[in-house]
C-alpha cells in the first residue's frame, strides 16, 4: 500500500491507461497515464486529476516538465519542443502566461511578457545575429516603445 492509497490500474472508455496510486477508484499520489493519442503522463494525480509536478511526454516529441493543476500545464515548468526549441517560465490553463524564456532553434531568445503563448507587453528579443530589441511586444511582435541595439562587430545594416 503506498502513502495514498492502493495501487492499481484503470483502463478508461476512451482508451487511456492508469498505473500507480489510488484511492477510492481515482488516481491519487504517483502514478503514470498513457493516453489514446501516444501521450504519457508521469507525475502526481489528486483525485483523479493531474495536480502537482509531473512529466508530460507528447506524442510529438514534445516534453513538459512542471506544475499541473486541475489536469492542466499550469504554474512553472519547462517545454522542450521537437524542433530544438525551449520555453522555460510561467504557464495558466495550458499556455504560456507570464513571465518566461524562449530560446529558438536558431539561436534567438525572447525574454519577457507572455499572454496567451505569444510573446505581450515588455521583453528583450536577443536574435541569433547579436542583435537585440528591448521593449514593448503585442501578438509576437515588436509594437510600441522600444530601442535596437545592432552588433556593433557588423556595422549598421
Amino acid at each position: 500500500m503506498g502513502l495514498f492509497g492502493n495501487k492499481g490500474k484503470k483502463k478508461y472508455p476512451n482508451g487511456a491507461v492508469y498505473k500507480g496510486e489510488m484511492k477510492n477508484g481515482l488516481p491519487h499520489g504517483r502514478g503514470t497515464m498513457q493516453y489514446a493519442n501516444g501521450a504519457v503522463y508521469e507525475g502526481a494525480f489528486e483525485n483523479g486529476s493531474r495536480s502537482g509536478t509531473g512529466t508530460l511526454r507528447y506524442a510529438s516529441g514534445t516534453v513538459y516538465e512542471g506544475s499541473f493543476r486541475y489536469d492542466k500545464i499550469n504554474g512553472r515548468g519547462i517545454m522542450h519542443f521537437k524542433s530544438g526549441a525551449e520555453y522555460e517560465g510561467e504557464f495558466k490553463d495550458d499556455l504560456r502566461h507570464g513571465l518566461g524564456t524562449y530560446r529558438f532553434a536558431s539561436g534567438a531568445v525572447y525574454k519577457g511578457s507572455f499572454k496567451s503563448n505569444k510573446f505581450n507587453g515588455f521583453g528583450e528579443y536577443h536574435y541569433a545575429n547579436g542583435d537585440i530589441y528591448e521593449g514593448d511586444f503585442k501578438n509576437d511582435k515588436c509594437n510600441g516603445h522600444g530601442k535596437m541595439y545592432y552588433d556593433k562587430t557588423k556595422g549598421l545594416p
